[in-house]
């Protein structure tokens, strides 16, 4: 698997598959899923993108080695007043299984996760992430 995956940087044109698919994802959370498409998708789209944009937001990207326009999975980290969070981490789902997770996870040393889904849980579990959802409203 390694061999096929290359890790990059962010760059702004990841932004909708990132925007779109933690969207997705997460819409099936217990946070979200009482809440009506109309609300959630204009109100946690918009904490998502203030993340994204913030200078203190790391993004790593898993793409394909032969085209990193595609992407495998992402996780999204940030350091706000000392604090290391872990805001996302997502693995498409022919990935799954792979050690995509681990190998982002790798990549930084966060100490909080500041969302959790469902599939999640056994992440924070292995990872020994504490869950703080206030961490996206900061």
């Amino acid at each position: 698997m390694e061999e096929s995956i290359v890790i990059r940087g962010y760059r702004l044109d990841d932004k909708p598959f990132i925007l779109n698919s933690w969207l997705q994802s997460y819409k099936e959370s217990r946070f979200a899923e009482d809440l009506s498409n109309s609300i959630y998708y204009k109100w946690h789209g918009e904490i998502i993108e203030r993340i994204l944009d913030r200078e203190t937001t790391q993004v790593f990207i898993a793409a394909s080695r032969e085209d990193s326009d595609v992407i495998a999975g992402y996780l999204v980290t940030e350091k706000i007043r000392g604090f290391d969070i872990a805001h996302y981490v997502y693995v498409k789902r022919a990935f799954n299984g792979l050690g995509l997770c681990k190998l982002l996870f790798g990549l930084s040393t966060p100490k909080y996760a500041s969302h959790i889904t469902r599939a999640g849980k056994p992440i924070l579990q292995k990872t020994g992430l504490i869950y703080v959802p206030y961490f996206i409203f900061i």
